[in-house]
């Protein structure tokens, strides 16, 4: 008997990265979800985990052990604190950052390193990584690097036979 596939998402607190933790839990993973907010969902084993902070997630890389899959959907857009260059404060512009780019570079970080061959790690960005959003400067610059790193992370990991993608969804409902 093979064993039980592993999947780590990030944002799994409400929006795409809950229904990405349903649906893998539906296909029979067992579902890590990592949030700064629980995410109600049953039977997934939830984890409190800020992905800015590194040392949180080598912890719980090491706890969790090997996986199969990761998915980091974790992100914000600030509203109304983003916008136009001359109007977005440091703060905001660092936050988004921190979160939305950095963040998903320290659960890559993390994870990779123990992924199972044939592991895939699924990168969500926005559709804002390809048209233009006004008033959006810090989410679309964050989102923009997702998709290069994404690029570079699929030559990379190639070799160690891990899938490496990226989806830029539009707007939806959470």
């Amino acid at each position: 008997m093979s064993a039980r596939r592993i999947a780590v998402v990030t944002g799994s607190a409400g929006g795409i990265g809950a229904a990405v933790a349903r649906l893998l839990q539906e296909r029979g993973y067992e579902v890590h979800a990592l949030d700064l907010r629980r995410s109600g969902l049953p039977a997934v084993v939830e984890h409190q985990c800020d992905v800015a902070d590194e040392a949180m997630l080598l912890k719980l890389a090491e706890k969790i052990g090997p996986i199969d899959v990761l998915v980091a959907a974790a992100g914000v857009a600030l509203r109304p604190a983003d916008g136009p260059a001359e109007r977005l404060s440091i703060d905001a512009w660092n936050k988004t950052l921190a979160i939305n780019l950095t963040g998903v570079m320290l659960c890559v970080r993390a994870f990779r390193p123990r992924m199972r061959q044939d592991g895939s790690i699924v990168i969500v960005s926005s559709i804002a990584a390809t048209r233009a959003m006004p008033h959006s400067d810090g989410y679309t610059a964050s989102k923009g690097a997702l998709v290069a790193l994404t690029r570079s992370w699929a030559v990379d990991y190639s070799r160690d036979g891990i899938r490496v993608n990226c989806v830029t969804p539009g707007p939806v409902d959470t």
